[in-house]
């Protein structure tokens, strides 16, 4: 089968449309001072689209809580990221399961709350290196 240059270019244009859509779901990148982040997850293409994006970010975080045996992702829930100083670097009521942020090289403990409970993790993050920390209120 020949193809014309109409075929092609029809076929080149229903590629990108496809891609534009799959690149659609994911959700839009955020400035808070230097600290670029994703927030978001909610619903399977968004989770999707946000797990691609992880390599792009030196710390992953994801929220959840068990109910009735089963673990289920929580939205809303508010972060706060201090550096090794105690100075806070990062603060915000996350829109989902999922936070992307883009820290610098070093040390910080992470705090999020749910239903009243706190919960802190301290990590370590390097060039080239990502970390992927948990929240999980049983």
């Amino acid at each position: 089968m020949k193809l014309t240059n109409t075929t092609r270019a029809v076929a080149l244009g229903l590629a990108l449309i496809a891609g534009t859509a799959a690149f659609a779901q994911a959700p839009a990148e955020h400035m808070q001072g230097s600290i670029r982040y994703v927030t978001g997850g909610i619903g399977k293409d968004e989770s999707d689209a946000m797990k691609a994006m992880e390599s792009n970010y030196s710390l992953s975080l994801t929220f959840a809580v068990q109910r009735d045996g089963k673990a289920e992702y929580l939205a809303n829930v508010p972060v706060t990221i201090r550096d090794g100083k105690g100075n806070t670097v990062f603060s915000l009521d996350n829109d989902g399961p999922y936070l992307l942020v883009a820290l610098p090289a070093g040390s910080y403990d992470v705090s999020a709350s749910h239903g009243g409970q706190v919960k802190s993790h301290h990590v370590t993050v390097g060039s080239g290196h990502a970390d992927r920390v948990t929240f999980d209120w049983s």
